[in-house]
């Protein structure tokens, strides 16, 4: 064993494991991969990165109020709804609606991935999306076991009596441990699965962590130029570098303190860096896309302000009583309190009831943590839409996984099995500069947490796998195939974002149609660039505009199908036959969406059939939904089971006009089977 712990102990080596553990990670989220674009924030993200679009994020905040709320005039918009007679509140109470656009959140995500999706022809477009955040997942995760592993090693380098081999030892097995804490947590290894910048921002922390550890090691203040780099940049590129400046500030400090750099040497680099890096981000934000365009050179320091604005009100606004904040104090921001006084000002002798305690309390929160389905943050994110993954909290549990096991394995005299050849041996001197014992306690609390590890990384695997919606590509992708010289589609929300990126990867622009309310036009570059389009070649305009806003208003996809000269020939709907109706037309399921045909021209059903045939074995072929499927998934799948239903039903009402009544049967009873989601089996575990 001493051996084997003098191998571990060389730089070279470590620098070998961190490798190691870089590429098991990477495999890992290579494996388990999402096929396709992940529906929601994930495709938007790609949107984002492949058409150079700002990285916009919505935030709605709603307040009542018993007299009228002054209304800021500002660019950004600001409406008041009077809800009065909702919920059951009185005539004098207003709710106040707040909009706020933020435009600056990911723009170095946003570059970085910008340059992945533009200019890397390696690939399909998806896989190198999603495994852009895999590649950041997994630079994290080796990151954090060497910071981990230095800062046992800095902690116990004079005070710990157990020999320097086996606290190298121990330090391994502590990055181990907080490695795949973090790599095998859900919110992690989703982010990490999926283009999502979670990862990217996980990676901005852990890099200036690292940086920090190694200033305090060498005694260099240029590496604290660039943590404060880093930590300028993460404080403008997403709401998690606010949050985390504090405890990020706390550990510059001590960095600073332990290198002997001084305030007057390492802390004004650590300060000019951070002036770096702000100014470094909002000059890449105003030169970005759509950055000079009505946004001001200091627009992200607005933004910042109305994030301080929510972390104020969440920390003064009654937050005892939300039940979320409380969870995250007790078993997350309390226990890493914990850990970090303990492993700082503690007793490094390892001996004590209070230690013993302090243990015990830091195993139950993290189990609690880590496993707890409504105690874990993860439980209250299922079933959110907006994907808000709490990946900096399961960095933080990480960390706390990392300082016991990192005790417990020096408590257990840095030794992974026990000594079988100790009770032969004399008995060792007492007192002063004598070798530790061995506690048992520390074997138990490294056995526990390799169990915890190992079952929480197993449960997981099936809640992420259950995490997949490849039915929505399957669907886009068939789209772009069905278009055949059609180059508009009329399609809304999430599903024409993932047609608009299957085109792209295929080398066909496609341009969307949304179905909005009667009396509405779209946004008048949008209105312009539909209207100016050759497909729609001969249309009258200012009638189409008459026909939208006039006494009996349509709606501007039905105005324009009906108006436009040969618009059977460019357009596909996807959802609503009656379009097609309204415009004159007769609708011709066709896969997944709907034809128009001018007059009763000839169909040729065969070919018609085999092509529903063979889409529908694809569709059956997918793995059902999981159990672990959050609700919005669930509900966009059956959104896209029902639309496929829908069609095949239309299908078999044009085969019984047609006189086929065995096809129209046979294509009623297959579209009923597309209608319901199959039961999962074993052998969809590993899809």
């Amino acid at each position: 064993m001493s051996l084997f712990s003098r191998h571990l102990g060389s730089r070279l080596c470590a620098r070998i494991l961190a490798c190691l553990v870089f590429g098991g990670a990477l495999l890992v989220y290579k494996a388990t991969l999402h096929p396709g674009f992940f529906p929601g924030e994930s495709a938007r993200q790609v949107a984002v990165a492949l058409f150079r679009a700002p990285n916009t994020l919505d935030v709605r905040s709603t307040v009542s109020s018993r007299k009228e709320a002054p209304l800021v005039l500002d660019w950004r918009r600001q409406v008041q709804v009077d809800e009065a007679s909702q919920n059951a509140l009185s005539d004098t109470a207003l709710f106040q609606e707040r909009r706020l656009t933020l435009r600056t959140r990911f723009r170095i995500w946003s570059l970085v991935s910008s340059l992945l999706a533009r200019h890397v022809p390696f690939g399909s477009l998806a896989a190198r999306m999603n495994g852009l955040s895999a590649c950041f997942g997994a630079l994290s995760v080796a990151l954090l076991f060497a910071i981990v592993r230095g800062l046992l090693l800095l902690l116990t380098f004079h005070v710990s009596p157990v020999p320097s081999n086996r606290r190298k030892t121990a330090a391994v097995l502590a990055g181990f441990a907080a490695a795949v804490a973090l790599a095998a947590s859900v919110p992690c290894w989703i982010a990490s699965t999926r283009c999502l910048p979670h990862t990217f921002e996980l990676f901005l922390m852990l890099a200036a962590g690292y940086l920090m550890l190694k200033a305090a090691i060498r005694h260099r203040e240029g590496l604290m130029l660039a943590v404060g780099l880093l930590l300028g940049i993460g404080l403008l590129e997403s709401e998690e570098g606010l949050w985390m400046a504090p405890l990020m500030l706390f550990f510059a400090a001590r960095a600073i303190r332990t290198g002997g750099l001084g305030f007057t040497h390492g802390g004004v680099a650590f300060l000019s860096g951070v002036t770096f890096g702000v100014m470094g981000y909002l000059i890449v934000n105003w030169l970005g896309p759509h950055g000079g365009e009505g946004s001001s050179f200091m627009l992200p320091f607005r933004e910042m302000t109305q994030t301080l604005r929510g972390i104020a009100g969440t920390l003064s606004g009654g937050w005892l009583r939300n039940a979320h904040s409380v969870v995250i104090a007790c078993f997350i921001v309390l226990p890493l309190l914990a850990a970090v006084a303990q492993a700082i000002w503690g007793n490094q002798e390892l001996d004590g009831v209070s230690t013993t305690l302090l243990l015990l309390t830091l195993l139950g929160t993290t189990t609690l943590a880590l496993t707890g389905g409504s105690f874990s943050p993860w439980g209250v994110y299922r079933p959110s839409a907006s994907l808000q993954l709490p990946c900096t909290l399961f960095l933080l549990a990480a960390l706390v996984v990392g300082f016991l096991m990192g005790q417990g394995c020096l408590m257990a005299g840095g030794r992974i099995l026990p000594d079988i050849t100790r009770g032969n041996r004399r008995r060792a001197p007492t007192g002063e500069g004598a070798p530790s014992s061995e506690s048992p306690f520390g074997r138990l609390i490294m056995g526990y947490l390799c169990v915890l590890l190992i079952a929480t990384g197993a449960f997981n695997f099936r809640e992420v796998m259950d995490w997949r919606e490849p039915l929505a590509s399957q669907v886009a992708a068939e789209t772009i195939r069905r278009l055949e010289g059609r180059r508009w589609v009329v399609a809304d929300g999430m599903q024409g974002l993932l047609i608009r990126l299957h085109g792209r990867m295929a080398g066909k622009p496609v341009g969307l149609l949304n179905d909005e309310a009667p009396g509405r036009l779209p946004p008048a570059r949008q209105a312009e660039t539909i209207l100016r389009d050759p497909a729609f070649a001969g249309l009258d305009a200012d009638l189409l505009r008459q026909q939208v806003q006039g006494t009996n208003p349509v709606t501007f996809v039905q105005a324009l199908l009906t108006l436009a000269p040969r618009a059977e020939e460019q357009v596909l709907v996807l959802r609503d036959p009656e379009l097609w109706r309204h415009a004159g037309r007769r609708p011709l399921p066709d896969v997944v969406g709907f034809l128009g045909q001018a007059g009763e021209d000839r169909v040729d059903w065969e070919r018609l059939l085999q092509a529903h045939n063979d889409f529908w074995d694809r569709v059956e072929q997918l793995p059902p939904l999981g159990s672990y499927a959050p609700v919005w998934i669930r509900g966009q799948r059956a959104g896209l089971r029902q639309q496929l239903h829908g069609i095949g039903a239309c299908l078999a009402d044009e085969l019984a006009r047609a006189g086929r009544t065995e096809d129209a049967q046979a294509v009623l009873n297959r579209a009923n089977r597309i209608k319901e989601e199959p039961l999962p089996s074993s052998q969809d575990l590993f899809y």
